[in-house]
């Protein structure tokens, strides 16, 4: 009875395995769409660059000197595909939004699905700009409305049996866990990126209209990439990931450094 009940709750999420590789599959997807962008020989600095993914494309492909910066550099290690080749990458801790690197230090400035995590568009944007050297080039990648459409639906169709279970078992917490724990975190999804906000402030944020507007403020942009659409990857694909004109879970943004900052 355990395991039915169990195999009933899990119903809807994907493995482990199965995530890391839809996961991979999509990032190496969304890579393809930008590798032309990077100059051979680069000095390349990924931020929130995790386990260094994009960091070891850069080197094998494009013979970059890497530089990674992620507020948890040690969390969850480095990419196997990093091993033997440690003297072209370094990680480092820090923030997007106070880069701890002197001004026109580098000549890729690469971020992916890192921008909607931070606490102020406005500085990490800025921090970019200022670090990228003036013959430089910024590439920037983040979900879309459409992304967080998919994200709803398939919460929709493979978490709201979960959330009718936790709620009954939040009905029999104790009144100071269920004072911080709202009623309506088991019926309105998270937002992907802001802790305080719900989906539906992604819906409305993350189009592709607004973070162009936002990019414009302190970077020259110059091109819009929409890569593919692909399924919210945490749970049972919707549909196999594809290609199109113009739709696209993610939009990857390519700029150039503004000599001058919009005043504060």
């Amino acid at each position: 009875m355990k395991e039915l009940f169990r195999k009933f709750y899990e119903f809807g999420l994907s493995s482990e395995s199965e995530f890391l590789a839809r996961q991979k599959l999509i990032r190496l997807k969304e890579w393809e769409a930008i590798i032309h962008f990077i100059p051979a020989d680069s000095s390349f600095l990924d931020i929130g660059c995790g386990k260094g993914h994009s960091m070891s494309l850069a080197i094998s492909q494009k013979n970059c000197v890497c530089t990674g910066l992620d507020p948890f550099p040690n969390f969850a290690g480095v990419a196997p595909e990093l091993q033997g080749v440690e003297h072209k990458f370094s990680i480092v801790e820090g923030w997007a939004e106070n880069l701890p690197f002197n001004d026109n230090s580098f000549d890729v400035v690469y971020s992916s699905h890192m921008l909607e995590h931070t606490s102020n568009y406005d500085k990490a944007l800025s921090e970019m700009n200022r670090v990228v050297k003036p013959d430089g080039i910024v590439i920037m990648g983040v979900p879309t409305a459409t992304m967080a459409t998919i994200r709803l639906v398939s919460v929709a169709l493979f978490n709201t049996h979960r959330n009718i279970i936790e709620l009954a078992r939040w009905m029999f917490r104790p009144k100071e866990w269920r004072n911080t724990h709202p009623i309506s975190m088991f019926l309105i999804p998270p937002s992907h990126g802001q802790p305080d906000r719900t989906i539906f402030y992604d819906l409305w944020d993350y189009t592709v209209i607004r973070w162009k507007a936002r990019l414009e403020k302190h970077l020259h942009f110059n091109q819009l990439i929409q890569p593919a659409l692909y399924s919210y990857p945490d749970f049972i694909s919707l549909f196999e990931l594809k290609v199109m004109k113009n739709w696209s879970s993610s939009a990857f943004f390519i700029a150039r450094k503004k000599t001058h900052e919009p005043v504060a």
